[in-house]
């Protein structure tokens, strides 16, 4: 029952915030239009929900790196000491530099 509102939610993210507007647009209308088509109908469970759109946004997008995720980090506590801000900036922001000038940056969670 979730579903449809899953792939709505998702559909609004792409478009919003995707590096190339127009191909987050492109994108966002192609999911809504197999949502409406049914294509996501016979999805049973989270883990295939989570197979499906990934190989969806994969392929309407073109880009190999856009995918799904249900990683979600704990939360730390809140009270926190010096040394803790830094371990959490260890473990919370990654980057990498690719070919081309290209760059990875993650950041799992916010302050």
């Amino acid at each position: 029952a979730k579903v449809p509102a899953i792939i709505e939610g998702s559909a609004t993210l792409i478009a919003d915030n995707y590096a190339f507007e127009d191909i987050g647009a492109h994108v966002a209308e192609k999911l809504r239009g197999l949502l409406a088509n049914g294509e996501y109908s016979m999805v049973i469970s989270k883990e295939r929900l989570e197979t499906k759109l990934s190989t969806d946004l994969k392929t309407l997008s073109g880009d190999k790196s856009l995918k799904t995720t249900s990683n979600i980090p704990a939360l730390p506590p809140m009270d926190y000491s010096p040394e803790m801000f830094i371990e959490l900036i260890k473990v919370s922001f990654h980057h990498e530099i690719l070919e081309n000038n290209i760059g990875y940056l993650r950041f799992d969670m916010f302050g």
